[in-house]
């Protein structure tokens, strides 16, 4: 029973780190410039924005186009209502960073899609690691169906601590231990 007990605590580790193991998660999140009136990008004005996503590869890449592995993010607006989500599952098209339009908008795009005319486009500086400020500079946006705008204030990409996992992993390892070494002896006595 004790190795029962054992082989399941260390499969549910093992399981619970595979997503850190495929790759990084990026997470990033920020703030639309204010706007008024009642279109669906003007409800955005004021608002919000915050996500994840995983690349393709292990590394943020520094040249070319790269593509996220998956994707989640929601638009808000300005009190803090989801107005919008936009997701991309494992293996499926519609988000990619494209290191090529630096010229023109002063930084790599990335550019979260779900295959229809809704997207954000985050714009970070050139040399980009994965962790950092997203440049408010116009070409930030999100874009809810054709003419619909958003631009972005403020933005920041960053990746979570690693420290969360490894106090997941060690507790997993501590009840391992407790279990293993709590042994219970049955004593039979005959009179």
């Amino acid at each position: 029973m004790k190795k029962f007990l054992f082989t399941a605590c260390a499969i549910g580790a093992l399981a619970a780190a595979t997503p850190a193991l495929a790759g990084p998660e990026y997470r990033f999140s920020g703030t639309f410039l204010p706007s008024t009136g009642t279109s669906f990008s003007e409800l955005l004005g004021g608002g919000s924005f915050d996500g994840s996503y995983s690349l393709a590869g292990s590394a943020f890449p520094t040249s070319g186009i790269g593509y996220f592995d998956s994707f989640s993010l929601n638009l808000r607006d300005s009190t803090g209502a989801i107005l919008l989500t936009l997701t991309q599952g494992v293996g499926t098209a519609g988000g990619y960073i494209n290191t090529g339009y630096a010229s023109i908008y002063g930084g790599t795009t990335l550019l979260f899609s779900d295959a229809t005319s809704d997207y954000l486009q985050l714009v970070v500086p050139t040399g980009f690691g994965g962790t950092g400020a997203v440049l408010a500079n116009g070409y930030s946006y999100a874009q809810i169906a054709p003419q619909n705008q958003a631009i972005i204030g403020s933005g920041v990409i960053s990746v979570p601590e690693p420290a969360a996992w490894g106090l997941m992993l060690g507790g997993f390892g501590a009840m391992g231990m407790a279990l293993r070494s709590r042994r219970t002896r049955v004593r039979v006595a005959y009179a």
